[in-house]
């Protein structure tokens, strides 16, 4: 796409023209197209053209930065437009993680990281049935409001070493 040939749009009134027009280019080039927000520096809205899926397109904003941490030029999304969020909403949004951005936190980043630490702090169900066994024994694990029997326990350990742990 051209310089010349970018969309777009600066206020409310001349988002839904842009939005139209947007969605006229998708279905006639059968490719993305995008309207660029002049009010908020970087937010854009990506319009899909027509599909099964999406009969009439999907429209989704997004938020153009640089990352602070190895900049590089990367894309946050902010949320579907009409769905999730209007023009007002997704300005906010995008003010909000531009705030985040300039103080030197790499949005996409620090979300990957938060990942990988709930993935570490995680039990494994091997843990989770140790810790089972061990309250088990220790008479902490009732039937019927008492502690089960050791003959139970005997069929839980089984169970728990031919039936689960094999699976893992």
């Amino acid at each position: 796409m051209s310089r010349d040939d970018t969309i777009r749009f600066k206020d409310k009134r001349t988002f839904g023209a842009a939005v139209r027009k947007a969605l006229v280019k998708a279905a006639r080039e059968g490719k993305d197209v995008r309207a660029w927000d002049t009010a908020s520096p970087g937010l854009f809205l990506r319009v899909k053209p027509p599909s099964a899926r999406h009969p009439q397109g999907a429209k989704t904003f997004f938020l153009q930065f640089t990352s602070p941490e190895d900049h590089r030029k990367k894309r946050a999304l902010i949320g579907r437009y009409g769905l999730d969020l209007t023009l007002e909403q997704a300005r906010k949004e995008a003010s909000g993680t531009r705030d985040t951005i300039r103080g030197g936190v790499d949005p996409i980043l620090s979300a990957d990281r938060l990942k990988t630490q709930a993935v570490a702090n995680i039990r494994t169900v091997k843990a989770l049935c140790d810790d089972y066994m061990v309250d088990a024994h220790a008479g902490r694990v009732m039937y019927r409001g008492r502690p089960k029997k050791e003959s139970t326990l005997a069929t839980d350990q089984g169970r728990i070493d031919r039936h689960i742990v094999p699976l893992l």
